[in-house]
C-alpha cells in the first residue's frame, strides 16, 4: 500500500521555498517578478471594475431618462411648456419673470414626479432623490429656493437676471433628462 507523508512534503516545500526566496539573489528576482505581475493585475483588475461601473452608470441613467419620456406619454409637452416659460422671460415686466419661475417649478415638479418619487410637494421629493441620479439636485433645490421666495414672501424682488439665472438653473435639470 502507498502512503504520503504530508509532513516530509511540506517540510520540502517550505525548505525550499525558504531557501529560493530568502537566501538567494534568484529567490529575490522571482518574489520581485511574481509582486510586480499581482500587483499589475490588481491594477488591471480595479481599472477593468471602474470602467465597468461607469458603462453601467451611463446605461442606468438612459434607462430612467428613456423611462420619463415612456412615462409622459407626450414629448412635445414640455417644450411646449419651456417655450411659454421663455416667452415669459423675455418679457419685460417683472411679475412675467415671476411668473416664469413658478411655471419652471411647476414643469421640475412633473419631471420628479415621473421619475417616481413621490412626496406631498416638490421639496419632500427632492428630498428622496439620490443625488447620484440626479447629477444637477443642487441646482434644482437653488431654483426651488428661489421659486418658494416668490411664492412666499410678500414683496419678493427679482430682477432680470436673477430670473435669467434661476431659469438657466431649471434648463439645466431638464437637459440632465431630456426632458426639454
Amino acid at each position: 500500500m502507498f502512503t504520503i507523508n504530508y509532513n516530509y512534503l511540506y517540510f520540502t516545500v517550505y525548505d525550499w521555498l525558504v531557501g529560493v526566496f530568502t537566501f538567494s539573489d534568484l529567490g529575490l528576482l522571482v518574489s520581485k517578478i511574481l509582486w510586480g505581475v499581482l500587483g499589475a493585475g490588481l491594477l488591471i483588475f480595479i481599472i477593468t471594475i471602474y470602467r465597468k461601473h461607469q458603462e453601467l452608470d451611463r446605461i442606468e441613467r438612459g434607462v430612467l431618462n428613456e423611462a420619463v419620456r415612456e412615462r409622459s406619454g407626450q414629448v412635445d409637452a414640455p417644450n411646449r411648456e419651456w417655450q411659454k416659460i421663455t416667452d415669459y422671460l423675455s418679457s419685460s415686466n417683472p411679475s412675467d419673470w415671476k411668473l416664469a419661475i413658478l411655471e419652471a417649478d411647476t414643469l421640475l415638479d412633473i419631471l420628479v414626479k415621473k421619475m417616481g418619487y413621490d412626496g406631498e410637494n416638490l421639496g419632500e421629493r427632492l428630498k428622496k432623490v439620490e443625488p447620484s441620479d440626479f447629477l444637477t439636485l443642487n441646482a434644482a433645490w437653488e431654483a426651488h429656493k428661489v421659486r418658494n421666495a416668490i411664492a412666499h414672501e410678500a414683496g419678493y424682488e427679482l430682477s432680470e437676471r436673477e430670473a435669467k439665472r434661476v431659469i438657466k438653473l431649471f434648463e439645466s435639470v431638464f437637459e440632465e433628462f431630456e426632458y426639454i
